[in-house]
């Protein structure tokens, strides 16, 4: 990090450079680079499941993620994937602006239509009308979906999974083979065959 106008700013050659002589040699090379190109290259090392991941993410039209809510969040194997293949260059770019830290300064890459989020959590509805869903909202699908580009997201709980009964678990696995019917025509032409999931 370095600070440029009062600001911490990202320095992108920091996510090149190594120890005291790869920074040497990395700072006479990547010298008069662009952040565009220093970008480029960062992408180039990135490791091979990251770049076959981001192939398979960018295909679709629509994404879906479901998962159980962990500390207002995904868990941390799915938060992980997520700041590894929504990375700069893929996800998003930056200005100049971007560049010295500021939020506004980021430009979203990503072009879907659409996202479904659903998720379980541990405690009844009646927690997540308040502060709990807003920090989730704001989290997974303004900065996590809607910032990088995805248009529209579907954000759908399953409330109070550790205490529910097998009507509500039943109800759910139905609610969840309709909103995979509904995610996209080609989506419910492949699910037509399928049967509803079974009681458990």
């Amino acid at each position: 990090m370095r600070e440029v106008d009062g600001y911490e700013s990202y320095e992108p050659r920091e996510s090149i450079c190594g120890g005291p002589v790869k920074r040497f040699v990395a700072k006479r090379w990547l010298k008069g680079k662009s952040p565009l190109e220093l970008v480029k290259i960062i992408r180039n090392q990135m490791p091979k499941d990251v770049i076959a991941q981001q192939k398979r993410v960018a295909q679709p039209q629509g994404l879906a993620f479901i998962a159980p809510n962990y500390w207002m969040n995904f868990p941390a194997i799915l938060k992980g994937w997520f700041e590894r293949v929504f990375a700069p260059g893929f996800a998003y770019g930056l200005t100049p602006e971007g560049w010295r830290g500021a939020s506004a300064g980021r430009i979203p890459l990503l072009r879907h239509e659409k996202a479904l989020v659903i998720n379980t959590t541990h405690f009844t509805e009646e927690t997540y009308q308040g502060e709990f869903g807003k920090a989730m909202s704001r989290i997974i699908d303004d900065w996590g979906l809607r910032y990088p580009g995805v248009k529209k997201v579907e954000h759908v709980y399953f409330y109070g999974a550790d205490v529910s009964t097998p009507e509500m678990r039943r109800a759910w696995l139905d609610k969840a083979y309709q909103l995979g019917k509904d995610f996209t025509p080609n989506g419910r032409a492949r699910l037509e065959g399928l049967e509803p999931p079974a009681r458990c």
